[in-house]
């Protein structure tokens, strides 16, 4: 840019939206979105022509029980890899809907509620984030991410 051209600034509304989008951020790391595992997975059968990672986040399949992962072993080390990471994301899930449900129903309600402007659930997002960090924190240590 030219000198006398200020850069443009966000607006109050960007910033709201940043900080919604980071704090969504800080939710893949804490509940794990199993990138590394899903990444592995699919290379794995992509290479070797095998398996169905749609019927996987479809829930019709699960990783380590396609046919070809028990008959063959193809992709089975990575099959196993993502079934666990998918069984802790779920047991961080069930901590959320135990300890956090009330939070968790009322940012439900929020999204649905100002889905064109999910910026103004921050607030309820802030919460829900702070008690899923305590729940898994005193509950579950172990199922930490961070």
């Amino acid at each position: 840019m030219g000198a006398g051209f200020p850069w443009p600034q966000k607006s109050e509304k960007d910033q709201l939206v940043a900080q919604f989008e980071a704090i969504m951020d800080e939710f893949d790391v804490v509940l794990d979105r199993c990138a590394p595992e899903t990444i592995a997975y699919t290379k794995c059968i992509n290479e070797n022509k095998v398996g169905d990672i749609a019927g996987i986040y479809k829930g019709s399949i699960k990783p380590g029980k396609l046919p070809e992962d028990v008959v063959s072993g193809t992709c089975g080390n990575e099959a196993s890899d993502l079934a666990g990471c998918f069984a802790r994301r779920e047991s961080r899930y069930a901590l959320v809907r135990k300890y956090c449900g009330n939070l968790n129903q009322a940012y439900e309600v929020c999204m649905m509620e100002n889905n064109k402007n999910p910026y103004l659930c921050l607030p309820t997002v802030r919460s829900l984030l702070q008690c899923t960090r305590t729940a898994i924190d005193e509950k579950a240590p172990d199922l930490k991410t961070t």
